[in-house]
């Protein structure tokens, strides 16, 4: 597993209280009992932590924790691009 996926899933057993062994990246956010609110505050911390923005349309998107990998990833995909191009935009 790679650092970003390790992290989004120790962030998400921290935040339900369950054991970080029992996540895997095809496991639904919905059997984590992960309502929108919980979307919102986990993309935030990953934001946070990361320095990056995750588009809220993409928030209604994400139902595994893949997914939650995915758009942090992409956004900092995009937030290196921007940096490489010269703008210094996120």
């Amino acid at each position: 597993m790679t650092e970003l996926e390790v992290e989004c899933i120790r962030r998400i057993a921290e935040e339900k209280l369950i054991p970080a062994e029992s996540i895997t990246l095809d496991t639904s956010l919905e059997s984590l009992a992960i309502d929108s609110l919980d979307r919102v505050t986990l993309a935030f911390d990953l934001e946070e932590k990361y320095g990056v923005e995750i588009p809220e349309a993409k928030l209604h998107q994400i139902m595994t924790v893949r997914d939650v990998v995915v758009a942090v990833q992409q956004a900092l995909t995009k937030k290196q691009q921007a940096i490489a191009g010269g703008t210094g935009a996120a």
